[in-house]
């Protein structure tokens, strides 16, 4: 057998990372229209981290899976200390009880989500399909909070161009939501796969 062959898996890693990357670039040029957020501190580099972790997973052999864990802790701490800074400040529960939920939900969704990644790519962590199971298992949660995203922002679908919308609220958001649990569960599935055809 070919080993040099791309599995479809490693293929179906590629074409929903290039979806992550155009969804990214126009959350990130809607971000500098919207605001004068710095773009290298506070949109560029967060971005490069991103493509780190998906570069190795989709690229490195797999004895060097664990470096994946860096970026991942990355993640981490821009979840918890926002999250933290949220919860500890009186003014942020002045906003809507449905968006509380929905930004306190989706960021512990995701950080419970980062430790299982970083715990499953622990070097020596030999797979099975209840782990892939249990990566694509967050894949519902952060579905539902994307809907109830989606719901909030219902609002503004009049005030702006329905392509755009649909574009950068529809696709744009289910994508960034929901790509690094796909991706990550199409690792665990082409290593799977790889073991399988090995025998």
């Amino acid at each position: 057998m070919n080993q040099n062959k791309w599995s479809i898996f490693r293929i179906l890693m590629v074409v929903v990372t290039v979806l992550f990357f155009i969804a990214r670039i126009s959350n990130i040029i809607y971000l500098l229209e919207l605001s004068n957020m710095p773009i290298l501190g506070n949109l560029i580099f967060p971005f490069l981290i991103q493509l780190l972790f998906l570069a190795i997973l989709i690229f490195i052999p797999n004895q060097y899976r664990f470096l994946a864990i860096l970026p991942l802790l990355y993640f981490l701490a821009g979840l918890i200390l926002p999250l933290i800074e949220f919860i500890m400040n009186p003014t942020g529960f002045t906003y809507p009880s449905i968006f509380i939920f929905q930004y306190i939900s989706s960021r512990i969704i995701s950080i419970i989500a980062y430790i299982t990644y970083i715990i499953l790519l622990l070097p020596n962590f030999k797979y099975k399909i209840k782990h892939a199971i249990l990566a694509g298992s967050f894949f519902i949660p952060l579905t539902f909070l994307f809907l109830i995203n989606l719901i909030m922002n219902m609002g503004y679908m009049f005030g702006q161009d329905l392509v755009q919308f649909i574009f950068r609220n529809v696709f744009g958001n289910f994508i960034l939501t929901t790509s690094f649990t796909i991706i990550f569960t199409l690792f665990i599935l082409m290593h799977l796969n790889k073991e399988q055809a090995a025998y």
